[in-house]
This record gives structure tokens, C-alpha cells and sequence, in this order.
């Protein structure tokens, strides 16, 4: 069961009919965002800023209305919603200015979330960080610099708006199969040699010279020279985060699924293709909902490391 509906300055939920179609796209480090269309006729007329849909009772998306166009021609009057996730306000919003000294999550929540009435949640053990923040730069991009330093991930906004810093619960884990898991109609498997970082060179404190070189075998397995630099404020510890992420991302695997997956980024995934090769170790980085006149269909995303593959 689909339902749709808007949220007015009061909080009140005004119900929308079914929408024609629509599509929801998540990803990694970025805001969600969905577009609706639907009919004119029947639609009701009200300022709201916000939007909700769930699907059999769960909520999917919620978000704030960034477009809302009404188009007519000779098929009719259609309208069109456009609406990003909560992260669009983190987006939106330039962050002051300042360095904090052993910055933690109750600060960054206190100074850059709570300001726009976003909720946050975070389970971590109390870890902090030295921050600068720079004049110009997102409060997203903020929080984005300050979950790397601290939990050597990317933060994210969960289906009911809550930027989530770091989460301690185990990702839900998709296996995709045709005999026995997950339904899916096609997959496509890359393998993203680009994305692989060769070497990371280092500048000890109080030295002039990038003297300490860290290599990653993975690339050096395929002969790439791809290379980066890290100044005397990022440790080995750094280093080593850029070259795993790297990793992380050189396979790519995307999978159809004729039906609307309930499922979230950071899943991880596991598929068996039709020639009996087995890819896992997978997490989803991007996931894209649709509905057509077909019906409803998921396209998801997941990531890994080549090797094995």
C-alpha cells in the first residue's frame, strides 16, 4: 500500500492521491531526493513545505519541498513534486566559521543539526577530534570532515530525517539470488580500476619532506600509479583510511529488483549471479525506488573491494 502526504507549518498531514509515478534516489553522502507526479484532478490546494511517503506502513522518505510545478497540454493537467531529504538544509546552510578543539558529537550536533530542528543520533563511545571549520564551506561538509576523523565513515540521513554521526547496530544483509534469496532481473558487475589509490605519501611533524610513503598492494597487484598527499596534521592512521576507501569502491555491482525492496544505505549485500560466481563483502551506496505504470521496481547499488572478484 502506497501513501503520500504533506506536512503544513502546523504539522498537520494533508493526504495525497496515489501519485502517477515517482522515483526516490539515495546515495551515499548526499541528500536524498524524490519526484513525484500525479494528476491535478483531486489534488488538494495547501502550502506546505513538506512531504512523506511510505509504502505498507513503512516510511520511506521524508523530506522539504524544494520544487512543486503544474505543467498542462493536451493529455491534462499533471503536477510535479520535487523534495530532497533533511540533508538538503545541511546542504543548504553555511556553517560559521571556527575551530574547535576536541570537538565531539554533542558538539556538533549543538552547533551545526539541532540549530534547523534535525534530529541526530549517534552511539558512539565518546570519540573527538580537532575541526577547523572554513568560511564557505556546507554544515554538511562539516559533519561529513568530522565522521571521517572520527569513525572513518560518512554520516547519512535516515528515512525518518535524523542525520545519523555513527550507528553501532549491524546493517540489515540483502543476498540476491534466483534459486534461493532475493529475486532480481539484472545485474551488471565493474570493476572500477580508477577508483584505486596506489600510494599515499605523508609529511612527519617538523620534517619538510613527504618522506613516508604508504603503499597499497591491491594497486600495485594491477600496476597503478595513482598517488596522494597528506600533510603533518593527518597521521599514517589517515593514510591508510584514504587507500581502504579506495579499495571499498573499485567493484561496483548493480542489481534490479521487479518490486519495491525496503532497504537502506549501509546494507550490506551478498548476490549469486546466473553463471554460479558469488560476490560479497558488498554495502550499498545508492539506491533508486521507481513507480511506472509497470509498477514498482528498486535498482540498488552496492560496492566492494576487486580482489576475489
Amino acid at each position: 500500500m502506497l501513501s503520500v502526504c504533506l506536512l503544513n507549518t502546523k504539522g498537520e498531514k494533508i493526504a495525497l492521491p496515489t501519485p502517477l509515478s515517482f522515483v526516490i534516489n539515495r546515495e551515499a553522502g548526499a541528500a536524498d531526493d524524490i519526484t513525484l507526479h500525479f494528476s491535478a484532478r483531486n489534488f488538494p490546494k495547501c502550502n506546505s513545505s513538506k512531504i512523506e511517503l511510505s509504502v505498507d506502513g513503512v516510511l520511506e522518505f521524508t523530506g522539504i519541498i524544494d520544487e512543486l510545478r503544474h505543467t498542462l497540454d493536451n493529455s491534462g493537467a499533471e503536477i510535479m513534486i520535487y523534495a530532497r531529504s533533511t540533508a538538503a538544509a545541511l546542504l543548504d546552510n553555511e556553517a560559521k566559521a571556527a575551530d574547535y578543539k576536541n570537538a565531539n558529537a554533542s558538539l556538533i550536533n549543538r552547533e551545526l543539526i539541532a540549530p534547523l530542528g534535525i534530529g541526530c543520533i549517534c552511539e558512539d563511545n565518546g570519540e573527538y577530534t580537532d575541526i577547523s571549520i572554513y568560511k564557505g564551506i556546507s554544515r554538511w561538509q562539516v559533519i561529513k570532515n568530522f565522521c571521517s576523523l572520527c569513525y572513518s565513515n560518512e554520516p547519512y540521513v535516515d528515512k525518518n530525517g535524523n542525520v545519523v554521526l555513527f550507528s553501532a547496530k549491524e546493517p540489515k544483509e540483502l543476498y540476491f539470488s534466483n534459486t534461493d534469496g532475493i529475486k532480481y532481473t539484472r545485474s551488471q558487475v565493474g570493476r572500477k580500476y580508477y577508483r584505486l589509490i596506489s600510494s599515499v605519501y605523508s609529511k612527519p611533524q617538523l620534517q619538510d619532506d613527504y618522506s613516508v610513503e604508504i603503499k597499497n598492494p591491491l594497486a600495485e597487484k594491477y600496476g597503478i600509479i595513482r598517488t596522494r598527499y597528506a600533510d603533518s596534521t593527518q597521521d599514517i592512521a589517515y593514510c591508510d583510511r584514504i587507500i581502504s576507501q579506495s579499495n571499498e569502491k573499485s567493484l561496483e555491482v548493480k542489481i534490479e529488483i521487479p518490486e519495491f525492496l525496503h532497504c537502506s544505505l549501509y546494507d550490506k549485500a551478498a548476490i549469486k549471479l546466473e553463471n554460479g560466481a558469488i560476490h560479497s563483502g558488498l554495502k550499498c551506496t545508492k539506491i533508486r525506488h521507481t513507480l511506472t505504470k509497470n509498477g514498482f521496481g528498486t535498482v540498488i547499488t552496492a560496492t566492494g573491494e576487486i580482489e576475489g572478484s
